[in-house]
């Protein structure tokens, strides 16, 4: 039995895996998720019990929450997604989002580097 890291997995396709993988598995499963754009706690409807999959609400950009979240877990999939903005539209500022999003990537690296997680899942 593993212990799974799900970032995102509060979204439509996030919540899809997650119950994914409570049908296939009997790991258990940790829904990381800041519950902004797609991310909603009735996605997870039924699947929550505080055992096996259990939901904490947190932004991956920060990184005291993704530290302490995360600890003890074996596995990390990234599930969660801002939207981006077509690359036909030319050059631009960075956007406050994209940041986030760079940050997030370079956290969950930080993550997997230094131990915490042994393993990651990709898309």
């Amino acid at each position: 039995m593993a212990r799974i890291f799900v970032t995102g997995g509060a979204g439509f396709i996030g919540s899809t895996y997650v119950r994914h993988l409570v049908d296939a598995s009997d790991d258990e499963i940790t829904v990381f998720d800041a519950l902004t754009y797609a991310g909603r706690r009735e996605n997870l409807d039924g699947l929550i019990d505080g055992h096996r999959v259990r939901l904490v609400v947190g932004d991956v950009a920060d990184r005291d929450a993704v530290r302490s979240a995360i600890a003890g877990h074996d596995l990390v999939a990234r599930r969660g997604r801002e939207p981006r903005r077509p690359l036909a539209a030319g050059p631009r500022r960075v956007r406050p989002h994209e940041l986030r999003r760079h940050q997030r990537r370079v956290r969950r690296g930080e993550a997997s580097r230094r131990g915490a997680v042994p393993a990651r899942l990709h898309r």
